[in-house]
């Protein structure tokens, strides 16, 4: 078991001076998932799984010398640009630099789906299902140098918009607006849609107990719903974009299967693995938390004809 602050005194208390928990009784991960992400079967894969998520920031200010000074634990990532790797308890609420908008808390594996499209356009975004946020401060400054660019914020949720709030102005992005009722049509819409969040159980995982394939089900029949809904927003010849943070193929390629099918005008947009690998023509990712160590996502690609 890891030694950090939460679970110091349980080990003293049950492992002795080793810091050695006896084996599980009982399998860590339910029967049910491996049918739904075959990659688990890879031991390498269910290592990374049943480990726990490291925690990683994205710089929000071109100043990385500050971010160094700061935060001389931090570890800059040599793929994804702007994330950085720090001690999973460490108390980054209390720096200066998360106070002052200079850093965000972003898991790496979320900053890298933005990274996985293609050369992001200027004109009118929508982040259909921005919660509290992280995406859409991360969009704001990817497009910090597009000046003809507006991004729209909606979430049905007033208390994550208002959290939203806070932290745009907080980083001082006048890029986004705030809205509960988007109206007209978009360059891009984003749809990081509500999931059983399978991809993240390194972070949460009593999930794993209280998630069953009813519960994917029903996460699928809400996301199918929402694409619906939001690719109305989507002018022609622009982009519908699907993130969720599930692992589960149900919620991902199968939505995705379902919705091309309803919505013949939709083709693959291919994307990019954000690791600088080869482009991607089916326009689907799944990004795996052995790949960067971060939480499991699913991105997909959709351009309207």
């Amino acid at each position: 078991a890891e030694r950090i602050k939460a679970t110091a005194e349980f080990i003293e208390t049950y492992a002795g001076h080793s810091g050695d928990l006896p084996p599980p009784a009982t399998p860590l991960l339910p029967d049910w998932f491996e049918a739904e992400f075959p990659g688990i079967a890879e031991p390498s894969e269910a290592a990374y799984m049943l480990s726990r998520a490291p925690l990683w920031i994205r710089q929000q200010t071109p100043d990385t010398d500050s971010i160094k000074r700061e935060l001389p634990e931090a570890e800059a990532s040599k793929i994804i640009p702007d994330a950085w790797r720090l001690p999973t308890d460490h108390s980054v609420q209390n720096s200066a630099a998360y106070r002052e908008g200079r850093i965000e808390i972003q898991d790496i594996g979320s900053q890298a789906l933005l990274h996985a499209l293609p050369e992001l356009p200027a004109g009118r975004w929508l982040d259909a299902c921005a919660g509290a946020g992280g995406k859409t401060l991360q969009l704001a400054q990817l497009l910090h140098d597009h000046k003809k660019t507006e991004i729209v914020a909606h979430d049905i949720r007033a208390s994550a918009l208002r959290e939203l709030e806070l932290r745009r102005d907080r980083a001082g992005l006048s890029k986004i607006s705030i809205t509960r009722r988007p109206e007209g049509r978009f360059d891009v819409v984003l749809v990081d849609a509500p999931c059983s969040g399978t991809g993240t159980w390194r972070r949460a995982p009593h999930l794993k107990w209280t998630t069953s394939p009813v519960t994917i089900r029903q996460a699928a029949e809400r996301q199918r719903a929402l694409l619906a809904k939001f690719a109305t927003f989507v002018r022609p010849g622009g982009w519908l974009i699907y993130f969720t943070c599930s692992l589960c193929e149900s919620e991902n390629q199968a939505v995705i299967a379902d919705f091309q099918m309803q919505h013949p005008e939709f083709r693959p947009l291919p994307l990019r693995d954000p690791r600088m690998g080869p482009p991607l023509p089916t326009g689907q990712l799944t990004l795996v938390p052995s790949a960067l160590d971060s939480d499991g996502y699913f991105v997909a690609g959709l351009r309207r004809n």
